[in-house]
């Protein structure tokens, strides 16, 4: 049976005719309008004082505190069923909005006047406010959106800036996330509850600063083996990468030293003797000499160690209880840091993973818009997005059926640039990915925000390419005979040329549908690739590669110049007098 909305899309509209001329604003904020009069019973002139119409300085769409519950609702909308849509602003308020609503940033003059209300009514009502309810209205599925990659990043990076508004109050006050759907339902906690762990211990150092604070001891094994339990990956999610060497114990090398320590050939302090350590963070830390209090633990080194543990205990769940008493005797050294800056933890993981040679590329796994196009790929395809290196071997069949992951072939990060960067027909930066992921300018240029938007079936479409391009050149040799010796010297910018062969034809929305769906080369789309290589390509090839100059070039064996943008751009010229082709994007 379908659900009745709370707020129907013709009243929004009918409010939209009706009060714009004078309150002007979005269709948005009339959704906001209506929901909160009908949610608190309030008349249309009391709501409109908390809703924000037009621009929004602080990602707070609009506010209401609800003296029964003792609660402030600080309220995101969107009239739509996709909730990644949230993440915009979101970011915004993650930083701005929780630092000028609950900080000491100074008031703008121009800022929008629900700012200035609701500052006012957070400091006269401030004994009144024992929770801050953030709540996202909108018109899917709620489940969906609790469970998304992107929104539980920013909801932790919120809850990180916790100490913001606990110092404004000057105690401890809840912050709750909800994700509401525009249903006659009740709006469904965001991940109410928090993995919490009490660990004890008999000796430790600390250090702190204002913002940082860092523990080091000796936990047990079983311990971090727990945590994986109740986290699953999401106790990985802020380490940059997946499984690499973890100091000087490999993963075979700790499987041997747990047999030993289980036959009682080795004493459990040799594990300890041979183990570099780990790398904890936590959400909230709390220490006070022989014990621990830590609140949603990540490990930010130490993959490999943990995946080698589960396989241990995988692999003797006969002796369970013997083999869980035994993790619980083996201390591993770890470091465990609170930071209240997101830069300076960044910092911490990567010199923490520097046993192993850190690339570009491990540097931006955990971007949001990284993780956006994860959660796009899987949700809408079923495409497991492996943004961080060797993710996917942590996976089991199991892990992978329950994210809804169709098989184990999988887009890289990597080769996802690469795609893109031919896409943008650029030749000359596929083969210097190290220099794209380390300038923020050929980042943000290739991995564009727009991208987010579109049918992921189109990244998908074009990422396939790859796979044929020997095939392709292969075509191209073969029709061309000796004419076409040094294509292999060719291949980024017959990669280039190929995606915009795919992107002209004229049946593209068509293969979008066919082809985009999967990551399996089909026998007709290999069928097109190689059409497009010996009717378009082998004809550009030549027409462009026939000026003097560059004939002089390759009589000399001399193609280096075969990798520059210009000569893309002139067979770009020739493809367009040849065939009406265009430079087209997505």
């Amino acid at each position: 049976m379908s659900k009745t909305l709370l707020v129907e899309h013709r009243e929004i509209n009918e409010a939209y005719r009706g009060l714009s001329g004078q309150l002007k604003g979005r269709k948005d904020d009339y959704f906001a309008l209506l929901y909160l009069m009908k949610k608190f019973n309030i008349t249309l002139e009391e709501a409109t004082s908390h809703i924000c119409f037009g621009g929004n300085d602080c990602a707070v769409d609009a506010f209401y505190l609800y003296g029964a519950e003792r609660a402030l609702y600080l309220f995101q909308f969107r009239c739509s069923r996709d909730h990644l849509l949230f993440r915009e602003s979101f970011e915004r308020m993650l930083l701005v909005g929780i630092n000028r609503i609950f900080g000491h940033a100074l008031q703008e003059e121009n800022q929008n006047p629900l700012i200035s209300r609701l500052s006012t009514c957070i400091s006269e009502n401030q004994g009144a406010i024992d929770r801050v309810i953030i709540q996202l209205v909108f018109n899917g599925d709620p489940i969906r959106a609790e469970q998304s990659t992107v929104l539980n990043h920013l909801r932790e990076s919120l809850e990180s800036r916790k100490y913001i508004v606990d110092g404004f109050f000057g105690r401890q006050v809840d912050i709750i996330f909800q994700v509401a759907s525009n249903s006659r339902t009740v709006g469904h906690a965001f991940l109410p509850s928090r993995a919490e762990y009490n660990l004890r211990f008999r000796e430790s150092l600390s250090v702190k600063t204002p913002s940082n604070d860092l523990v080091m001891t000796l936990l047990p094994l079983g311990s971090l083996y727990r945590m994986y339990c109740d986290l699953g990956e999401k106790f990985f999610e802020k380490n940059i990468r997946c499984g690499l060497h973890d100091g000087k114990l490999t993963n075979s090398e700790i499987n041997g030293s747990l047999k030993r320590i289980l036959a009682n050939e080795d004493p459990a302090e040799h594990f300890t003797f041979y183990h570099n350590g780990v790398t904890l963070t936590a959400q909230e830390l709390k220490f006070d000499g022989n014990s621990l209090r830590m609140i949603e633990p990540r490990l930010l080194n130490g993959v490999q160690t943990v995946n080698t543990v589960k396989r241990f205990v995988e692999n003797n769940r006969r002796q369970r209880e013997k083999v869980q008493k035994l993790l619980d005797g083996i201390k591993v050294l770890a470091r465990i840091v609170r930071s209240r800056e997101d830069e300076f933890l960044r910092m911490v993981t990567i010199s923490n993973n520097r046993q192993n040679p850190i690339t570009p590329w491990n540097l931006r796994a955990n971007d949001l818009i990284q993780l956006h196009l994860e959660e796009r790929f899987k949700c809408e395809l079923g495409i497991y997005y492996e943004r961080k290196e060797n993710s996917l071997e942590n996976l089991s069949d199991e892990d992978l059926e329950e994210k809804k992951i169709v098989n184990r072939r999988t887009i890289g990060i990597r080769k996802l640039a690469q795609t893109l960067l031919a896409l943008h027909g650029e030749v000359d930066k596929i083969s210097a990915l190290s220099e794209v992921f380390e300038s923020e300018k050929w980042y943000r240029d290739t991995f564009r925000e727009r991208y987010l938007e579109i049918d992921p079936k189109k990244l998908v479409l074009l990422y396939k390419v790859q796979y044929r391009l020997p095939a392709i050149i292969k075509e191209i040799q073969y029709l061309g005979y000796e004419k076409y010796e040094y294509i292999g010297k060719l291949r980024n910018l017959v990669w280039c040329l190929a995606i915009q062969g795919v992107l002209n034809d004229e049946k593209f929305f068509s293969h979008v549908q066919s082809f985009g769906s999967s990551l399996t080369v089909e026998t007709n789309f290999n069928i097109l690739l190689r059409s497009i290589a010996s009717n378009k390509l082998r004809y550009i090839l030549k027409d462009a590669l026939s000026e003097n100059t560059y004939r002089d070039y390759l009589r000399e064996a001399k193609y280096s110049f075969l990798k520059t943008k210009t000569v893309y751009n002139e067979c770009m010229k020739v493809a367009e007098r040849q065939n009406g082709w265009k430079k087209l994007n997505l």
